[in-house]
Parts: structure tokens; C-alpha cells; sequence
């Protein structure tokens, strides 16, 4: 098995701009849900998580999006982090530090509330407009989703959920847009 050491950062900032694992550079306006990281080659050994970013339009400005609020979906939890650091979990709000059993901590950090876990998956988020996910090694080439599949080539990083190579910025935001989003 092949997979590259250490971890990997993905950032999202901006109005947005992506910033994949395997550092390719791509910038999306959507103003849905869309998948940042998942894991989608389970071989039986690795833990399940799923980050997702909800995009919106802030103002007078249409031509732009910014994060609005970020789930991470792990062990069964439903983790939302809002504006303003306001935090959400299976839909009730929680006061922070909490940790969640088996191996969750959510927590601030600086200006960010962090949902560490054991496994090594750590989203940040500012309650403004920058997330950042960060996964070991270990799950390179085992995720995919706008932060790319993290297996060391930028050059595959437009994947959509078939697969499929996606020609530009606007088509890949657009194929990891959340099935049950209902904006």
C-alpha cells in the first residue's frame, strides 16, 4: 500500500478559494453544501468522516460566496460549527471544550473552534470565512472531494464523485455539491 507521510492540509478561505491536500489552487463561488473531504476507498481499516462546507453570499455582493458554517461527520456525530463560534452537535447546541466519546474533542483554539479526533482528522474553523482540514497520511489516495484525493499529483485533484476528470473550477464545485442541501 502507498501512501504518503505525514499529514495534509486543505484550506478553504476567502471568497473561496481551495487549496487541496496535494496543493493545487482552484476557486469556486457556490453558495450550496459541498463536500470538502470524505473518506470514499474504504479498505476495512480506516475511520469514517466526512467534512462538509456550507457557502453563502454576505451583503450586497453576488459575485462572491464565503463559508458560512462547516459539519464534520465522524463516528456517528453531526458536528456543525456556525458564525461567530457557535457550535452544534446532532442539532443542539453545546458549550465548548466537549469531548465525544470514543475519540472527539471540540474545543478553541486561537481563534478557531477544532474538532480534533484520535484518529488524526483536524478541521479549524473561524466562524468567518477560513476552514482548514488537516488528515494523516495514512488516508492518502483514500479520500476525495473539493480538497482533492491527497495521493501527491495536483494534476488529478478535479475528480468528481465518478471520477471524472472535471475541466474547470466551476464543473468540480459543482459535482460535490451535498445531495440533501436544501438551499
Amino acid at each position: 500500500m502507498l501512501y504518503l507521510s505525514g499529514s495534509a492540509n486543505c484550506e478553504v478561505s476567502g471568497d473561496p478559494h481551495y487549496y487541496t491536500f496535494d496543493n493545487q489552487v482552484h476557486h469556486f463561488m457556490g453558495t450550496c453544501t459541498y463536500t470538502l473531504s470524505i473518506l470514499c476507498k474504504d479498505e476495512g481499516y480506516l475511520t469514517y468522516f466526512n467534512v462538509e462546507a456550507a457557502n453563502e453570499h454576505r451583503g450586497d455582493n453576488t459575485g462572491v460566496s464565503y463559508v458560512k458554517s462547516v459539519n464534520v461527520y465522524v463516528y456517528g456525530y453531526n458536528i456543525t460549527l456556525e458564525k461567530n463560534g457557535a457550535v452544534m452537535v446532532d442539532g443542539q447546541t453545546v458549550t465548548l471544550p466537549i469531548h465525544l466519546a470514543p475519540d472527539v474533542d471540540v474545543g478553541i483554539s486561537g481563534w478557531n473552534v477544532l474538532v480534533t479526533t484520535g484518529f488524526g482528522l483536524q478541521v479549524w474553523f473561524d466562524g468567518n470565512q477560513r476552514v482548514q482540514v488537516t488528515i494523516p497520511g495514512y488516508y492518502s489516495g483514500k479520500v476525495c472531494g473539493l480538497c482533492g484525493n491527497f495521493n501527491g499529483n495536483p494534476a488529478d485533484d478535479f475528480l468528481n464523485p465518478d471520477g471524472v476528470l472535471e475541466p474547470d473550477s466551476y464543473s468540480l464545485g459543482n459535482s460535490w455539491q451535498v445531495d440533501n442541501d436544501t438551499r
